[in-house]
């Protein structure tokens, strides 16, 4: 197999498009793509092989075999990518293969040195996000310089006007507290799906540090805000504590922040920030000019765990929802999956805590509502496939 990094092609618009084509076999070939603003542009994301790499590394482990890198290679990237392959092979035995990476030449510390200041994070206007927006600097002593928003990530690559909409919201605000957004249009999602690489439970982390490397050629640390916490484990998953950090080479550590605070204790810390309860987007359905329909699981979701965390904090960022009470309802009327089940049975715990008895027993009232009807839908299934067995075994 074969990695060659295309020269980079500016458009008429004055954007810059680099692009990698990994060659697996002669007729098997995928191109990926990263689109910056000239703005933000730099030579060093063409001198560096370590985004196009890790961009397609994953794919080529589909297949496994020897990989030529036609690049500069940090020898620490390549030697915690050899790490990364070893962790995924070991939990996805079935999917990924060995690859040998060898690399047409190695970074000198020369070439992959810049004037390295300040911290870039990943950044989508979720709950997460807006944490380590908050605390990175404190937790880390690396004041957050700049924040990497992507197009082709959740947002779909054709909802271009929503995604221009929605960066150009958070550049003006972000923008007053001296903290840049930067927009990378990929192809990360398209390629997952072709490679069949499941998006949350594997694919999204090495996209997310690919992306980082292709920026962080002047910045000090790179950061991917964690998605889960010990309260609610999901392993493996794309991105997460063991792997993140096995993306880093010697000019930038990718660290992941911060696995060991609780979603609810996030969200607490999110209360306290009027400006982020301004910005903050958990929703993909945008409703009108608002970043949140207030209606779908993941709203309602957050929505009772800020109640909890600070009354009526909530309204700021769902100014579409009357009333804690309508918000309930809602909640009584829409299909929730077991994490968000068991992030309302974390806000309850917290209500009890806090002394709101009336609003934990109506959220332990919503608990009560789902696990039955859950466990009725289960009996309904088992008296169906036992009727279709039997229906069978008699014909």
């Amino acid at each position: 197999m074969r990695l060659i990094i295309q020269p980079s092609v500016r458009d008429s618009a004055g954007k810059y498009q680099l692009r990698s084509e990994l060659i697996i076999s002669p007729t098997i070939r995928h191109e990926f793509f990263f689109v910056v603003e000239e703005s933000d542009y730099h030579p060093a994301m063409e001198a560096d092989a370590g985004p196009y790499l890790l961009s397609q590394l994953m794919h080529a482990m589909r297949f496994g075999g020897s990989l030529h890198v036609e690049g500069a290679l940090c020898p620490v990237l390549r030697k915690n990518a050899e790490a990364f392959m070893r962790r995924w092979i070991l939990w996805c035995p079935e999917l990924f293969r060995w690859v040998d990476i060898v690399a047409e030449d190695a970074l000198s510390a020369t070439r992959a040195s810049f004037h390295r200041q300040g911290a870039i994070s990943c950044f989508s206007g979720g709950v997460d996000s807006f944490y380590s927006y908050a605390r990175l600097g404190q937790d880390h002593g690396v004041p957050l310089r700049s924040l990497m928003f992507l197009h082709g990530f959740d947002i779909d690559l054709e909802l271009s006007d929503y995604y221009e909409e929605t960066a150009r919201f958070y550049r003006e605000r972000l923008m007053l507290r001296d903290v840049k957004i930067i927009k990378v249009r990929t192809n990360a999602y398209a390629s997952a799906r072709k490679f069949q690489l499941n998006w949350g439970k594997i694919g999204h982390g090495i996209y997310l540090g690919a992306a980082l490397h292709l920026l962080g050629h002047d910045h000090a640390l790179a950061c991917i805000p964690s998605s889960h916490s010990p309260d609610s484990p999901i392993f493996p998953w794309g991105s997460n504590p063991v792997t993140d950090p096995l993306l880093s080479s010697a000019g930038l550590p990718i660290l992941h922040h911060n696995y060991l605070i609780p979603r609810f204790e996030k969200i607490a810390e999110l209360a306290q920030h009027e400006d982020c309860l301004d910005m903050v987007r958990v929703c993909w359905r945008m409703k009108g000019n608002q970043l949140n329909c207030g209606g779908c699981p993941k709203c309602l979701a957050t929505l009772v765990a800020l109640e909890v965390a600070s009354p009526d904090s909530w309204k700021r960022s769902f100014p579409s929802v009357t009333s804690i009470d309508s918000a309930i309802g809602h909640l009584r009327s829409c299909d929730l999956n077991r994490f968000q089940i068991e992030q309302i049975e974390i806000a309850r715990h917290h209500a009890v805590l806090r002394g709101r008895e009336s609003l934990a027993e109506a959220l332990a009232n919503v608990i009560s509502e789902k696990q039955r009807r859950k466990a009725s839908y289960g009996l309904m299934l088992k008296e169906w496939l036992y009727e279709k067995k039997l229906d069978v075994h008699l014909r």
